[in-house]
């Protein structure tokens, strides 16, 4: 997670933008809407490899990366402040 909050430092996003997109991101991971579970299944990654209670962090969000190629996709899934958080990280 320190590393996860580092990297999204680094980019220059501020605080209150990082808290609030990770939080979206984490909560659309453990609560996954179907607009997610599509995107999962059209960029080839299950459910079960999106799952942070499950996986590490590490690992989700590298399957998170792969569902992510299109920054389109993030901005539908996560929203502005979410989307910005997940395509830094």
């Amino acid at each position: 997670m320190n590393t996860a909050l580092a990297l999204i430092a680094n980019s220059g996003i501020r605080a209150s933008t990082m808290g609030t997109g990770l939080r979206r991101v984490l909560a659309e991971l453990v609560d996954p809407s179907k607009k997610l579970q599509q995107a999962a299944y059209e960029a080839g990654v299950s459910m079960q490899e999106l799952d942070p209670t499950k996986n590490s962090l590490e690992s989700v969000l590298l399957n998170l990366g792969v569902v992510l190629q299109d920054t389109g996709v993030a901005f539908d899934l996560f929203g502005k402040r979410g989307a910005a958080v997940a395509i830094t990280l």
